[in-house]
């Protein structure tokens, strides 16, 4: 039997804790898995994720099958624990899908709340949660402001949404940003009917749980919860696209992708590193940012220069401070970052380090479905700031050449093959990098790569599509600079009041397919019958509606969380 290696991206899958497996007695491993998960291969849709299965089920079992050490460069230290269940993570693990179906129905509970259910008690404990995990983290007391943005970061994050629903009713990007150009700012009359937006989703008092935990990581708990009306537990439908395996980071198949690869081998020479020495004894966070000698820091001020001057700042990449795109042309191809990372000597626990507030994983995320059409979205029952990285979105790093048709829809790509601006900036670093490091990064210029989670990825995969967006992605490099080292992390447009789903916009590709279907349930939907109002206004008048339903939503907020919760503790 054929087993296929992995090499992480950027970190490890969390099942395989730190290492890579290599099966020296095929013989005897194939036998056991035959035996194993030979008999669930009836289904043909199913060979794909039984592949797959067989692979991380035999590096799981077999720990001193012999050993590849992981490439350093690419490697990120990751905190896995299962301590709770691991027999029954191991039997969802090499299950096929019907039998996961099986056992995600055989777990599913009817969780209902106490009689005397104060229908915003939920978001009042999460929040109570979360400040007190805030409360016993110094850096996340000394330099996380956690409330709503000052006027200009509202302004340009209203602003910036609106821009993206003009490109958004257009299927080419062009024609789109010519739109946004031409818009000029002119008094809006007044459009009634906004607060109706403004609401959120309270979570009702009976609730079905698939699951306490799709991760099966105790240290990243992401419950489960089906919301739809009349539904129980006899007539439960857990479909096939919720039985993906959960990875937190990126793979590579290197036996298919062989000249990435190469350059991840390649990217392990010191010579083809980027990591700083930055350290202090006095301070909890390395001012990595504010050093002008850290070698993370002067890659990262490279990269800002790939944003368009527009006459404002440079979007800053720093952590703990909030991320507001200025200028939507080429948003996610202009934004690009370098950050420091656990290679370096501040471990990546630095100003230099966007992700480091994902890891600390503070925010009580869900996925739930309310809706069996739209289906499984990730939902926050706390607040959380315009501009604050959520999550990675996670999948098999693989190239155009292998993605297969049906899976192109679920993909992201991070890498294009026309780019001649990034192929001039790999040219620049001749002088830094070996000279074989160099002509394999430039040949990788010529290919397109996606991040593809159809069967593997993470909260990620079920972020649903919004004609007004609330999450966009960008690109965080660190280490070295293959697509294999590119971190694609998610972060919030505009502030997300409790009872929000998060969404993203999927593109020019969708336009035209969004017209007859798309159930997102904004103002600005593409498919709002009660959209009329909206569809011939600018960008300008469009981002008044963004800033008046926040607005609305901040008011309730206040009114229904936190103030009464402020009463709670003074009691």
């Amino acid at each position: 039997m054929l087993i296929i290696l992995f090499f992480q991206v950027p970190g490890l899958l969390h099942s395989i804790k730190g290492r890579i497996y290599k099966v020296n007695d095929r013989k005897r491993i194939g036998a056991k898995l035959k035996k194993e998960i030979g008999a669930k291969l009836q289904e043909e849709h199913q060979k794909e994720q039984i592949k797959c299965v067989k692979q991380m089920g035999a590096l799981v079992d077999h720990p001193d099958a012999g050993l590849v050490n992981f490439s350093k460069s690419v490697m990120k230290s990751f905190q896995f624990e299962n301590k709770s269940n691991p027999a029954k993570y191991h039997e969802y693990l090499v299950a096929s899908i019907p039998d996961r179906i099986k056992i995600l129905k055989a777990g599913s509970s009817v969780v209902t709340e106490q009689p005397n259910w104060d229908q915003y008690a939920y978001f009042k404990k999460e929040l109570r949660k979360l400040m007190k995990k805030m409360s016993e983290d110094e850096d996340l007391k000394r330099f996380f402001r956690y409330d709503v943005g000052n006027a200009t970061d509202l302004a340009r994050s209203c602003r910036f949404i609106a821009q993206r629903i003009v490109q958004g009713r257009h299927e080419d990007g062009t024609e789109g940003m010519k739109k946004v150009k031409a818009d000029k700012q002119r008094r809006l009359k007044k459009i009634s009917g906004l607060e109706e937006y403004a609401k959120v989703f309270i979570p009702p008092q009976i609730r079905i749980k698939i699951t306490d935990n799709i991760t099966f990581n105790d240290l990243d708990v992401l419950p489960v919860y089906s919301d739809l009306e009349n539904e129980t537990l006899e007539n439960l439908d857990i479909p096939d696209v919720l039985t993906y395996n959960y990875i937190d980071v990126n793979f590579v198949n290197i036996i298919r992708e062989k000249q990435l690869a190469r350059a991840i081998a390649l990217s392990e020479e010191e010579q083809n590193h980027i990591k700083c020495d930055c350290h202090s004894d006095q301070e909890s966070l390395i001012p990595c940012y504010e050093n002008d000698a850290c070698p993370c820091y002067i890659m990262n001020k490279k990269l800002m220069k790939f944003q368009v001057d527009n006459g404002e700042e440079p979007v800053k990449f720093k952590t703990f401070e909030p991320i507001n795109f200025n200028n939507i042309k080429n948003a996610f191809y202009n934004h690009v970052s370098f950050a420091c990372s656990e290679l370096c000597k501040c471990s990546g626990k630095c100003s230099n380090n966007p992700l480091f507030l994902i890891s600390k994983r503070i925010f009580p995320l869900q996925i739930h479905r309310v809706d069996s059409l739209v289906g499984f979205q990730p939902f926050s029952p706390v607040f959380i700031p315009a501009g604050t990285p959520v999550a990675l979105f996670t999948g098999e790093l693989i190239s155009r050449e292998y993605l297969n048709e049906k899976d192109v829809d679920y993909s992201y790509q991070i890498t294009y093959d026309n780019d001649a601006k990034w192929r001039a900036f790999v040219l620049s670093m001749r002088n830094q990098f070996s000279e074989e490091y160099v002509q394999i990064l430039v040949h990788l210029c010529s290919l397109n790569y996606y991040i593809n989670p159809k069967h593997h990825g993470n909260i990620g995969r079920t972020a649903g599509h919004s004609c007004v967006s609330n999450m966009d992605m960008m690109k965080i490099y660190q280490k070295s600079l293959t697509p294999a080292h590119a971190n694609l992390m998610m972060f919030t447009l505009e502030d997300i009041f409790p009872g929000t789903t998060l969404t993203i916009d999927y593109g020019y590709a969708f336009a035209d397919k969004l017209h007859s279907f798309c159930k997102c349930g904004t103002f600005a939907c593409i498919n709002n019958p009660k959209g009329e109002p909206f569809e011939t206004l600018n960008s300008f008048s469009l981002a008044v509606c963004v800033k008046e339903i926040h607005d609305e939503k901040r008011r309730q907020y206040l009114k229904n969380v936190v103030e009464p919760l402020k009463r709670e503790m003074e009691n």
